[in-house]
């Protein structure tokens, strides 16, 4: 499992994950951490869909809603999990530990599904993924 996180989401959050699932052969890697300042967000959609298993977590609903993103994620075989307004209340430390607790489900689900699909991840790791139109 190879998880990208925008610069919608502290950058902290995939630094500590990565410490906890990068001995087990996945990966967490922030934006800030694998391309440059200003890259956009076609760029960044457009490379992690050319190297291929990557799965995007995100704050950022605008790559729903922007024809040229949405156009460019389209092109791609990444999926996508947006989370839901609840996270927004949360401080980095709770949306880190919340996401731990999500991780089996999010490998689960990656497993399961094909690329270019996206998801609303709500903060209680009990609930269910809602597919999102893209």
């Amino acid at each position: 499992m190879k998880l990208f996180f925008d610069e919608h989401i502290s950058f902290r959050i995939p630094r500590a994950l990565h410490q906890l699932i990068g001995g087990h052969g996945h990966e967490a890697v922030a934006l800030r951490d694998k391309f440059s300042d200003g890259i956009s967000d076609i760029e960044w959609i457009t490379k992690l869909g050319q190297e291929g298993n990557w799965a995007i977590i995100t704050d950022d609903h605008r790559i729903r809603k922007n024809p040229a993103e949405r156009r460019a994620w389209r092109e791609t075989d990444l999926i996508g999990f947006f989370f839901a307004p609840g996270w927004r209340k949360l401080d980095v430390p709770q949306q880190a530990a919340k996401l731990i607790l999500w991780l089996p489900k999010l490998e689960a689900q990656i497993g399961l599904v094909g690329g270019g699909a996206i998801f609303e991840l709500p903060v209680r790791a009990g609930s269910r993924l809602k597919s999102l139109p893209i």
